[in-house]
């Protein structure tokens, strides 16, 4: 089953990002960034165009996993190479841009795993995949197999689906516009939020009970999800 991104923010909501600008210098008092500085805007843009498996970035995320030190620099090293293909599709045709985006995601997706289960322990590791699966929700296609969705249950997710992803466009164009991030994102959680409780309706309590085991300890939604 391929990926399903239907929530996925459209590329075109980050033009004119900070890729290209230089670190801000931390206030007195507060921590130096990263090593290996990226802009929190190209962490963003990898979380959402790239893979869910980013989220791994998330200062929360790393809070939860009780990430070391060590641990988050040795993280850091796949960051650079990924932020150069974004700077790298930033001036690309939309077609050009998605094209571009298929044919690096494998990629990603593997260095970041292959440096994940090098750094991280067996329990961090399982609760990372728990909480990319809380991120993508039951969506993303990938896991159907896994729950034995029937033929019938996928006909009506992606009914669902569609219907959501109608809103979701309508507000990403209304954050187009007006550019009122703090207004429009808990819109979208909240659409988001609302297709999974429909989505899991649709599941047998069998389905249900396999679902809350394999997605583990609820984060909330705020603390996965961003614009």
């Amino acid at each position: 089953m391929k990926r399903l991104v239907v929530l996925g923010i459209a590329a075109t909501l980050f033009a004119g990002s900070a890729l290209g600008q230089e670190p801000k210098k931390p206030e007195s008092g507060e921590s130096s960034p990263p090593k290996t500085f990226v802009p929190e805007e190209a962490r963003r843009q990898m979380r959402h165009n790239i893979d869910s498996s980013f989220v791994v970035f998330r200062d929360k995320v790393q809070d939860e996993l009780k990430l070391t030190n060590e641990q988050k620099e040795k993280l850091e090293e796949v960051l650079p190479e990924a932020m150069r293909f974004l700077q790298k599709i930033q001036g690309l045709k939309p077609e050009e841009r998605k094209k571009e985006l298929k044919a690096y995601r494998p990629k990603a997706r593997e260095k970041l795993a292959a440096v994940t289960n090098e750094t991280l322990d067996e329990g961090q590791r399982t609760r990372l995949r728990q909480l990319v699966m809380q991120r993508e929700g039951l969506r993303n296609g990938e896991i159907w197999n896994e729950l034995q969705v029937t033929a019938e249950q996928q006909r009506q997710f992606m009914a669902l689906i569609q219907q959501t992803q109608k809103e979701t466009q309508s507000l990403m164009a209304e954050l187009q516009k007006s550019g009122k991030l703090k207004e429009i994102q808990p819109k979208v959680i909240k659409v988001r939020e609302d297709l999974e409780d429909k989505l899991k309706a649709l599941l047998t309590d069998a389905q249900k009970k396999q679902w809350e085991e394999m997605r583990g300890k609820p984060m909330a939604s705020g603390d996965l999800f961003d614009l």
